[in-house]
């Protein structure tokens, strides 16, 4: 088996199309086994502009979740009843 350290990988992604992206892996020394892997875009080349696209997209939809997830903890939160002991 031969292992591609660093290279180019062109992928079709269904949201932002297609993107020719350079690559660069290393092993984790601290971590036995696996592998890190930096893709990165030409400037000034569609690829950059789709990566930025996907990378804007992609923080849309966390931040998204991120709110609808804080809206149903707060629906869910009932509010303490206190007493007065005077």
């Amino acid at each position: 088996m031969r292992l591609h350290r660093g290279g180019t990988k062109t992928f079709n992604h269904p949201v932002v199309g297609y993107m020719e992206l350079a690559y660069d892996s290393m092993d984790l020394v601290a971590a036995p086994g696996l592998v890190l892997t930096a893709y990165t875009a030409e400037t000034a080349t569609p690829s950059a502009d789709n990566l930025a696209l996907l990378a804007s997209w992609a923080a849309t939809e966390a931040a998204s979740s991120l709110a609808a997830a804080l809206d149903e903890a707060d629906t869910e939160v009932s509010p303490v009843e206190t007493t007065n002991s005077d």
